[in-house]
């Protein structure tokens, strides 16, 4: 009887697990679904999409919403509080904040650009 009842709590928790695995890729795949439809919306640039990266990520035990946050990237160096967020309900889109700074490329001086002053002069 011991030996059942390990079995099934085994499998269960299994299941479940899986399940819960399961929604939460798709509802991350449907995060990204509608910030790549909205792109032009929420300002986001092609380079904003490629290189995010996934914050954290959960569904709320008291509505059962899915909230995902995402860290805006350039170049592979993460942005100082340049974070995405996204509620979905049953995959739907109920709510963003959009906290990634616009054209982050034109704003940041990189070595494509020419610096503002002189090696010496920065002495």
């Amino acid at each position: 009887m011991n030996i059942r009842f390990t079995t099934f709590s085994f499998l269960l928790s299994f299941f479940l697990g899986f399940h819960i695995s399961f929604a939460q890729d798709s509802n991350l795949e449907a995060a990204k679904y509608h910030l790549k439809i909205n792109q032009k919306k929420f300002q986001l640039s092609d380079n904003d999409l490629a290189e995010m990266q996934l914050s954290s990520a959960y569904i709320s035990p008291s509505t059962g919403w899915y909230h995902a946050y995402f860290a805006q990237n350039f170049q592979s160096i993460e942005v100082y509080n340049g974070i995405f967020s996204v509620a979905l309900n049953n995959g739907h889109l109920i709510h963003t904040g959009n906290n990634f700074i616009v054209n982050v490329e034109e704003q940041l001086n990189t070595v494509s650009k020419k610096p503002q002053i002189t090696a010496l002069s920065a002495l």
